[in-house]
């Protein structure tokens, strides 16, 4: 039996692990065409600040795929035949033709550019979802002195910002929506945000759309704003999200539309054709798209698990997301931003903190949290075991509330 992996991110890595854990004889290839594929992307923010080495990226210990007996190719794949089982992979310029018995598609997306910077090749335009990419930034900035500008205010474009504020550096975060992190964030939770922001020296645009962009040279100099305003900036960091890689998909005739499509045992439409990670969608789920690194790493277990014969599912909720921000945590559970006269909305605002549960069916379902402690661990247990708490869920917003006490409920 043979098992292939396009993707050496997190979710295809999980998938070869979970796939030798459950098979000790299978050969297992894993292809991807990267030179960091095996970095712990989420702490790509640390090395660029300085505060961990290159050496500390690596997300496997070493020697990770001679112990497991994984076989990995450089390479990129071209083509993909399921009727005939068969892949083309280019490898040092050549093409190869290899054969699988079960695939799986890891192979994520790629970063977009705003509409408006075309195909020009910027030198002081970066994008930061690769080692590369923060090797470019990190480069620019030790010369760098002018203003920084941040597109995006989602998930990577408020932690860049930051990031980026907290070097020291003078930066703009401009969003086209109110929302900031999320969509869906409580109104009240969201001004916090931007309060914390701009207290810390970052201007916030938001609802902004750029008419035109201004250039000197290979350099990009200015924003023009839809008021009229001129942005000048010394350098630009896109963080637009991702657009998944969906040509291997289409040509080998899979069900995709924003993504691939999957059931919940990863399967595509194609039986022996897994995906996971960053390149699927969840079309049977209130939440389709889950582009973070926890839930795609869990996706590539169950496709690993399925790869060989199981039929384990793979249980969006409760997603999670936990980071924090100038040193305040901020924290975002289960469906924390779900509408309905179902759902009922617990809060409690201090002057340096604001928490809210969202309750249905006397059951915990979703969280926000800012400031405080919003400890992931405990609160997935009880949302995902539905279990109640003696005195009620109230008291979740306590700071003096025992929150581990929760692992024995």
């Amino acid at each position: 039996m043979k098992y292939m992996i396009i993707g050496g991110g997190c979710a295809g890595i999980e998938a070869a692990r979970e796939i030798r854990r459950r098979d000790s004889e299978v050969k297992i290839i894993i292809i991807d065409d990267s030179g960091d594929s095996f970095i712990f992307r989420p702490a790509l923010k640390e090395y660029l600040m300085g505060a961990i080495r290159k050496e500390e990226l690596r997300g496997l210990p070493a020697g990770f795929f001679i112990d497991k007996r994984i076989e990995f190719l450089k390479g990129t794949v071209t083509s993909l035949d399921a009727d005939k089982t068969l892949i083309t992979v280019k490898e040092n310029g050549k093409d190869t033709v290899k054969n699988y018995d079960k695939l799986l598609l890891a192979h994520g997306g790629r970063p977009n550019l705003p509409p408006y910077l075309g195909d020009r090749d910027l030198k002081n335009v970066f994008q930061f979802k690769s080692l590369g990419d923060a090797e470019s930034i990190k480069s620019h900035l030790k010369t760098s002195k002018g203003r920084c500008m941040v597109i995006g205010g989602g998930v990577l474009g408020v932690e860049t910002a930051e990031l980026l504020s907290r070097m020291d550096h003078n930066v703009t975060l401009l969003s086209r929506s109110e929302n900031l992190v999320f969509r869906g964030i409580p109104k009240r939770l969201r001004q916090r945000v931007r309060n914390l922001f701009e207290k810390n020296g970052v201007a916030i645009l938001m609802c902004k759309m750029v008419t035109d962009i201004e250039i000197s040279g290979d350099r990009l100099t200015g924003l023009v704003l839809d008021d009229g305003n001129l942005l000048e900036m010394d350098m630009l960091i896109a963080c637009t999200g991702i657009s998944p890689n969906l040509n291997l998909a289409a040509e080998a005739g899979l069900e995709i539309s924003k993504g691939i499509h999957v059931d919940r045992t990863m399967r595509t439409s194609r039986e022996n054709v897994f995906a996971a990670g960053d390149c699927v969608v969840l079309d049977w789920s209130s939440r389709k798209i889950l582009r973070l690194w926890e839930p795609s790493r869990r996706m590539g277990r169950i496709a690993g698990a399925n790869m060989t014969g199981a039929n384990e599912v793979f249980d969006p909720y409760p997603s999670f997301y936990h980071t924090y921000l100038f040193d305040v945590p901020l924290g975002f559970f289960g469906d924390f931003d779900t509408p309905g006269e179902d759902y009922d909305r617990v809060t409690r605002k201090t002057d340096d903190g604001y928490r809210e549960l969202v309750i249905k069916n006397n059951r915990l379902v979703g969280a926000s949290f800012m400031g405080g402690r919003p400890s992931p661990p405990p609160f997935l247990h009880l949302m995902k075991s539905g279990k109640k708490i003696r005195g009620g869920f109230r008291q979740l917003l306590d700071d003096d509330f025992d929150i581990e006490r929760l692992w024995y409920q």
